[in-house]
């Protein structure tokens, strides 16, 4: 991602905070999530935005939330999903090596921006992705949404001087642009993206620190490595037991899930435990469960668990 996108996202984060968050130092930021009370402007806005998911192409009803949200001397902070579909954005800008991926990073950006309609970031991001690739409409069409989102943009004179110059591109095309992909293979990778951009947050040791089961402590020594070579994602570890395999099954916003395996000396499967983790907003601890899931379904123990060096 440009230089300046990385520099003007900082700009935009202590706008924010220092025209948002008076009653908050800059140190802390907007930290404390507003509890929306009935019938409050807050309860208004997160209904608001509720509709417009079921009907993102609804233009009237992302005016009507962006300008509720100006008005509000706090706004909401941003859900975990749409800090998750941000991470997703980046990480598909950041290695786009084609016109696909960046439309990819786009699309991660957008979803970020349905999620959480007020936050003017977003649709520059998602402009600047799409400007690499064939959809410079919809560049421009997220380059207008940020000056409605940010009115006050110190830089609205150079996006409009984006705006005029993708508007000139558009009429006069040029060659550096490949084959617009297929919706479901935009799909398909933005999917993959949003998958590898969450796993990578699971990557390094971890240890459990507790395990529960109805209540009660039971022992429960517990390590995992997680690690990424070439393109193939591998974890390495006992997980409160002797186990051989660790089987990655998916890696999604709602977490990470995995089976640890025992096998016999003919490698014969002789025991099963699924894992399913949530990884902490700051990347340091995961909570989840442990159950036996073969031969028998057994009781789910509750974990807690630290990132160690």
């Amino acid at each position: 991602m440009p230089n300046r996108m990385l520099t003007k996202l900082a700009a935009k984060l202590l706008w924010f905070t220092l025209v948002f968050c008076p009653a908050v130092s800059v140190a802390t930021g907007c930290a404390a999530a507003q509890t929306p009370v009935p019938g409050s402007d807050y309860a208004r806005l997160q209904n608001l935005t509720s509709q417009l998911q079921t009907s993102p192409a609804n233009d009237a009803l992302r005016k009507q939330i962006i300008a509720l949200a100006l008005k509000l001397p706090t706004p909401p902070n941003e859900t975990s999903a749409a800090i998750e579909a941000q991470g997703a954005g980046k990480f598909a800008f950041h290695h786009a090596q084609s016109a696909v991926d960046f439309y990819n990073a786009g699309q991660a950006f957008d979803h970020a921006a349905l999620l959480a309609p007020w936050m003017a970031a977003n649709y520059y991001n998602a402009a600047q992705a799409y400007a690499k690739t064939a959809h410079l409409n919809r560049a421009i069409a997220d380059l207008r949404w940020y000056l409605k989102a940010a009115p006050n943009a110190e830089d609205k004179d150079a996006v409009l001087e984006q705006i005029g110059g993708l508007k000139y591109a558009q009429q006069h095309p040029v060659s550096r642009h490949t084959t617009t992909p297929t919706a479901a293979a935009t799909a398909a990778q933005a999917q993959a993206a949003v998958a590898q951009a969450a796993l990578a947050r699971y990557l390094g040791n971890w240890q459990v620190r507790q395990a529960t089961l109805s209540g009660r402590s039971v022992s429960c020594m517990w390590t995992l490595t997680i690690t990424k070579s070439s393109e193939a994602w591998s974890l390495g570890g006992g997980l409160c037991s002797n186990g051989d395999h660790n089987v990655l099954d998916s890696i999604s916003g709602n977490g990470l899930k995995f089976r640890n395996q025992m096998v016999n000396d003919g490698g014969r499967l002789v025991q099963e435990q699924t894992y399913r983790l949530r990884i902490s907003p700051d990347g340091n601890t995961m909570e989840g469960t442990m159950q036996l899931t073969f031969p028998v379904t057994g009781t789910i123990v509750d974990l807690n668990i630290e990132r160690v060096p």
